[in-house]
C-alpha cells in the first residue's frame, strides 16, 4: 500500500521509551482496552466498531511513537497518510484519495494514522468564501470516512487550537503531548545512555533536563549524534554533551 503519500510505520522501541505523563498514559491504557477487545479472532469484522483518536502536540514529540507501539503490540500494520499530500486544489479529488485509501484499508485491521491534519483542518467558524465552504466539505468526508471505519483511525496535529471543537467531539479519545517536564525529560535523557556508551561523572543529566526544554525526539537525536563521536571505550563528558545540545538550539532557533 505504501505510495508517495502512505507509509508502513514499525518501531523497535518499547512502552518504557514512551515517557508521557499520567493523563495521556491513562488514556492510551483505554485505547489498548478497547484493541484488547475488538481483537479477538474469529470476530466478525463487519461487527465491529471502530475507534477514532485525535492527538495533538508540537512536532517531533510522541504522537508517532504511540501510534507505532499500538500496532506492534496488537500486531497491527500502521500506516502513516500524510494528508499534506493527500489533499488537492481541486475539487473533488481530496475526498476520491481519501476513498482510496480507506478502501484499501477496509477489512484488514490496519490502523490509519492521518498525519498533518493541518494541512486540512482550520477553524470552522472563519467560512469567508467558496473554498472555506468546500475545505470544511472535504473535513467532514474525512471524519465521515473515520467514523464508518471498523478499525483504529488516528487523526494527528501540531496544534489542536487549529481544530473546530465541534470536530473534536467526534473522536472516542482525544490526547495532549505537552512539552516533557523536567522529571520526564530526565527519564528520556536516562533512556538514551543505557547502552555501552557510559557518561563520565561531570555529566549531571538532572541539571541538563531541568535547563533545556526539548522532546524525546530532540534528546534521541542529541544522544545519537554525541555517541557517534566518541571512540569506543571513551566516555561522554559534559562538555561535549553541552556543547552538542547548545549546537541543537541554535539549529532550532530554540531561546
Amino acid at each position: 500500500m505504501a505510495t508517495a503519500n502512505q507509509s508502513l510505520l514499525s518501531t523497535d522501541l518499547s512502552w518504557d521509551d514512551l515517557v508521557l505523563g499520567k493523563a495521556a498514559l491513562k488514556k492510551i491504557a483505554a485505547i489498548k482496552n478497547w484493541l484488547k477487545q475488538n481483537s479477538n479472532e474469529g470476530v466478525n469484522t463487519t461487527s465491529k466498531t471502530g475507534c477514532r483518536i485525535f492527538l495533538s502536540g508540537q512536532s517531533n514529540l510522541s504522537k508517532t511513537l504511540t501510534t507505532e507501539l499500538l500496532g506492534k503490540e496488537f500486531h497491527k500494520p500502521v500506516y502513516k497518510i500524510d494528508l499534506s499530500k493527500v489533499v488537492s486544489k481541486y475539487i473533488g479529488e481530496t475526498e476520491k484519495n481519501l476513498e482510496q485509501i480507506f478502501a484499501k484499508a477496509e477489512d484488514k485491521n490496519w490502523i490509519l494514522f492521518f498525519d498533518e491534519a493541518t494541512a486540512l483542518f482550520g477553524k470552522r467558524s472563519n467560512v469567508k468564501d467558496a473554498h472555506d465552504r468546500y475545505t470544511n466539505t472535504e473535513v467532514n468526508y474525512l471524519l465521515q470516512r473515520m467514523e464508518e471505519y471498523s478499525g483504529l483511525a488516528i487523526l494527528a496535529s501540531n496544534v489542536k487550537g487549529n481544530i473546530d471543537k465541534a470536530f473534536i467531539r467526534r473522536f472516542h479519545f482525544v490526547i495532549n503531548f505537552p512539552v516533557p517536564t523536567p522529571a520526564e525529560r530526565l527519564r528520556l535523557w536516562q533512556n538514551s545512555f543505557t547502552e555501552a556508551v557510559t557518561l563520565a561523572d561531570d555529566v549531571d543529566l538532572l541539571f541538563i533536563s531541568k535547563k533545556y526544554v526539548l522532546s524525546r525526539a530532540n534528546i534521541q537525536i542529541i544522544a545519537k549524534q554525541v555517541k557517534a563521536t566518541v571512540k569506543e571505550g571513551e566516555k561522554i563528558t559534559a562538555n561535549l554533551l553541552l556543547a552538542a545540545i547548545e549546537s541543537f538550539y541554535t539549529i532550532i532557533g530554540a531561546n
